[in-house]
């Protein structure tokens, strides 16, 4: 994504340009305030980059007695940039609210309207409320557009790669857009390290890490510029741990280093969602290295910092990387609970989204192809029109966009909620659909189907509480995860039972998946309320698809009847085993009621053969499967 608080300093950034002198090929900018201005600057240079200082610097202005509306309108967008920088999400908002209400005072220049809507639309769109972001971006975009406001127009594509990197997931087109708006910057001899570093960022989501390094040394070189003490420090911490993560992933160990001083860097500056990226991409790091332990810490703060400040992107690349390390530590329960807080996080983002304002948006642009396909007179005026060819495309996106939304919100169903894994009634469709297109033929079988039975189940919940269960319940999803390949079909069908459809498998393949995903379970506990450890075990039934060496018509649910009763023998034996039953040749015509009526009877005549391993001693030996 194009990352918000990103987004929040080229605001600032832009703003300062509004108040500095136009070139001729501008429009009016927002008239200078004399005795204020270099106390304005200030505030906006360090509002990204010290919020403490900006804070003090906006709160000293506002106690002066007399200020003109202007003023206090700018000191209050500062407050809220630098809010949000320090992660306190609520006062940000109440800032917002501020600043909203002071553009209403009459008599305000027109020209201070459009910064100041595009500052309150990025800090809302930090903190998730896309909605009232949007809301706010198509205001901005309208009244710069008026203007011919220059910096109003690049703050706006730069609001728009915003949405279509985070509401629409699409860095591409964002890629676009932001290379769109630094042509405009250059233009007008505005350019900003924010445009550079955002273009780097959104090309390593596209994994063009080595187009991103020169975007990202170009933006370093913008920040080093002069300027007021402190100025930039923030920006070229964020750019350093970018940098950092495309040279250690050259292999260079000065990648990590440029991290971790990055991270010093963040802390002394309150910089909370930057320092929690890069706590993010530290931790990853140390996940990968074998240092846990740190990774643990690390995350851990990224997320706490992304939770107060209500950073919804960053609380979820923190739930995932928590995850994988909880993963790496053993911990399967910890894990899936932190997946499914990532999963629910997402879905709650999806539920809120109301495309009604980006509608709206598109309204605007449209109206802004007709006029700009009659004006075309200057650069300027053609760099504007390759603007609306962008925002045109973005305009196209929404109703594609919508469709994804309700296609994640279906998905959002699809899942068991306690383990992650699919539901009965999604596996269902997706083995209806699999089981009857595989190519099958004689002596050759579509797949596998297994049904799973936690042993003693029951007695678990009963002696120790549902909530015992769910772990238990919990652990075993997550080794069956670990334990198949990503293509098998994984559900949670019952209570406490579950189902694995696999890939096509010989008789002593599919037996040795019985096996590997026994001993697995068997080897790994749950634990108790006081953290004792519970040992678990699983009784297996493993059937073939087709069940005959022919195809003869048999339907998965009736094969997966045949795996329950095997999974039955495998628990009447003791449990901890596995039981494997295959139709033979000889009972080719034999429906398979008959079978499921008299299993003794169906192997004693040939019709199936029967195999079983495991703990317990076999109580039908060892036959051949």
């Amino acid at each position: 994504m194009v990352d918000p608080v990103r987004i929040r300093t080229a605001l600032a950034g832009l703003w300062l340009a509004c108040v500095a002198s136009s070139t001729p090929a501008q429009a009016p900018m927002a008239p200078p305030l004399g005795p204020h201005d270099a106390s304005l600057a200030r505030c906006f240079h360090h509002a990204a980059d010290g919020p403490d200082v900006a804070l003090a610097t906006a709160d000293e202005l506002l106690a002066a007695p007399g200020l003109p509306t202007a003023v206090t309108l700018r000191a209050h967008v500062c407050r809220s940039l630098a809010l949000s920088t320090r992660g306190d999400a609520a006062a940000a908002e109440a800032e917002v609210g501020t600043v909203l209400a002071l553009l209403e005072t009459p008599g305000l220049a027109a020209a201070e309207r459009p910064p100041a809507l595009a500052a309150a639309a990025g800090v809302l769109g930090a903190i998730g409320q896309w909605q009232r972001a949007a809301e706010l971006h198509e205001r901005a975009y309208a009244e710069a557009r008026e203007q011919n406001n220059m910096p109003g127009q690049i703050a706006a594509l730069l609001a728009i790669a915003q949405i279509q990197n985070s509401f629409l997931d699409d860095p591409a087109l964002a890629d676009t857009t932001l290379r769109e708006a630094i042509a405009l910057a250059v233009s007008i001899g505005r350019e900003h390290p924010m445009l550079y570093y955002n273009l780097g960022y959104n090309l390593m989501l596209l994994g063009r890490n080595e187009e991103a390094l020169p975007a990202l040394d170009r933006a370093l070189a913008l920040a080093q510029q002069p300027g007021p003490p402190g100025a930039m420090e923030s920006m070229r911490a964020r750019i350093d741990t970018h940098r950092g993560v495309i040279l250690h992933a050259r292999g260079d160990a000065s990648g990590r280093a440029l991290i971790e001083n990055a991270l010093v860097q963040q802390v002394r500056l309150r910089d909370a969602q930057g320092e929690a990226v890069t706590r993010t991409h530290l931790g990853r790091i140390q996940r990968e290295s074998g240092d846990l332990e740190s990774a643990l810490s690390n995350v851990d703060a990224a997320l706490k910092l992304a939770e107060t400040g209500r950073f919804v992107r960053e609380q979820q690349q923190a739930l995932h990387e928590l995850a994988a390390i909880h993963t790496a530590l053993g911990n399967a329960g910890t894990a899936l609970e932190l997946t499914r807080r990532e999963h629910a996080l997402a879905t709650g983002q999806l539920r809120n989204q109301n495309l009604k304002s980006l509608a709206g948006l598109q309204s605007q642009l449209s109206q802004d192809v007709d006029r700009a396909a009659i004006d075309r007179a200057t650069r300027v005026r053609n760099l504007a029109l390759g603007t609306l060819l962008i925002v045109i495309a973005f305009a196209l996106g929404i109703a594609w966009h919508q469709s994804r939304v309700n296609r994640r919100l279906r998905e959002s169903g699809m899942t068991d909620p306690l383990t992650g894994l699919l539901n009965r009634r999604e596996a269902s469709r997706r083995l209806d659909a699999d089981l009857l297109s595989a190519a099958v033929g004689p002596g050759r079988r579509a797949g596998v189907l297994m049904r799973i039975a936690v042993d003693a189940f029951g007695r678990i919940v009963q002696t120790h509480g549902n909530a015992t269960g769910d772990r238990a319940l919990q652990a075993v999803a997550a080794r069956l995860r670990a334990l198949c390949a990503p293509d098998d079909l994984l559900a949670r069908w019952d209570d406490g039972d579950f189902v694995v459809a696999a890939a096509p498998r010989t008789r002593d393949e599919a037996q040795a998946l019985a096996e590997r995903l026994r001993a697995g379970i068997a080897s790994t506990p749950s634990t108790l309320a006081d953290g004792s450890a519970l040992p678990l075990s699983v009784s297996i039934g493993v059937v073939p698809y087709p069940f005959y060496p022919q195809p003869d018509g048999t339907s998965w649910t009736d094969v997966l009847r045949v795996a329950d009763r095997a999974a039955v023998l495998a628990q009447e034996r003791g449990g901890d085993a596995w039981v494997s039953i295959r139709g033979t040749t000889a009972g080719i015509d034999t429906p398979i009621e008959t079978l499921l009526q008299d299993m003794d009877r169906a192997r004693a005549t040939g019709w199936i053969d029967v195999a079983s391993g495991g703990r317990s001693p076999a109580a039908h030996g060892p036959g051949t499967a």
